[in-house]
């Protein structure tokens, strides 16, 4: 009787972003474990540990107040919030996309040894800046507290906003990760990136002293649909209009998909790239 042999038909291979997806499914307990790797790591040799999560931003507030409330404390009230909410929602994009690349270059070694699907590593980065913003939100209400800020409903809205938020930084995240893989010099690049998108975005200053001619820099800043659902909640105490969260709906899913179509484009290549 004649051996059967296995055929191979890579015909009945379901694509890369699907296979992706599902073995994310099937590996989704490891993302937490991951995420307090992570988080023990960064603070392992810290004195305050989490507490420089807290009291990073209130000291870079009180820098930034200062630096700048001279420039734009009197056309806008309570500069300190105004200021702090740009901060709080510019810091978790910040550190959660380059902390993506970094994750992804630590991972390649443990993938070596062990299979795990490579967008763990982006989504693990994720989670730990998604905690260091939950903890960051402490001081954040104290100091709406101590200055007279408008505290209400509108803050309830502040989830939905959170997790458009980071969606979008997923789908960059998941960008920078490929081609960190490739091209590491994308590290200092995207730095140089993020602090011309610092400046383009109305984090530290109102868009309103930005020339008629120049705010097209705000239209095409996808930065900015960001801030315009997270900052009224929190700074003015008001739900923002369903076109605000329409328009940052769609250019987090866009972004979203594209930066995972792009992981999973390359995702059989980084075994060699490890």
């Amino acid at each position: 009787m004649d051996e059967i042999k296995p055929v191979y038909d890579s015909s009945l291979l379901k694509p890369s972003f699907i296979e992706e997806f599902l073995c994310l499914l099937r590996y989704r307990g490891l993302i937490p474990r991951l995420i307090s790797r992570i988080i023990t790591t960064r603070y392992k040799r810290s004195v305050l540990g989490l507490g420089w999560t807290m009291l990073n931003p209130l000291l870079t507030m009180i820098v930034m107040t200062i630096v700048f409330s001279a420039l734009f404390s009197n056309s806008i009230d309570n500069y300190p919030i105004y200021l702090l909410s740009g901060l709080f929602t510019w810091n978790f994009f910040v550190n959660s996309t380059s902390n993506s690349m970094s994750e992804m270059l630590a991972g390649a070694i443990m993938s070596q040894r062990i299979y795990l699907p490579r967008s763990i590593f982006v989504f693990a980065a994720i989670g730990a800046e998604l905690v260091n913003m939950l903890i960051a939100f402490i001081p954040l209400i104290i100091i709406m507290l101590f200055t007279g800020a408008k505290i209400g409903p509108a803050l309830f809205v502040l989830p939905f906003s959170i997790l458009l938020l980071l969606i979008f930084a997923s789908g960059i995240g998941l960008i920078l990760a490929t081609i960190v893989l490739f091209f590491t010099d994308i590290v200092q690049i995207y730095n140089v990136l993020l602090m011309i998108l610092m400046y383009s975005s109305p984090i530290m200053y109102p868009r309103e002293i930005i020339p008629e001619k120049w705010r097209v820099m705000l239209w095409i800043n996808p930065f900015t649909y960001m801030l315009d659902i997270i900052r009224p909640p929190i700074y003015n105490g008001i739900i923002p209009g369903p076109q605000a969260f329409l328009v940052s709906f769609l250019i987090a899913f866009i972004t979203f998909l594209i930066g995972w179509f792009v992981f999973t484009s390359k995702v059989k290549e980084y075994a060699y790239r490890s």
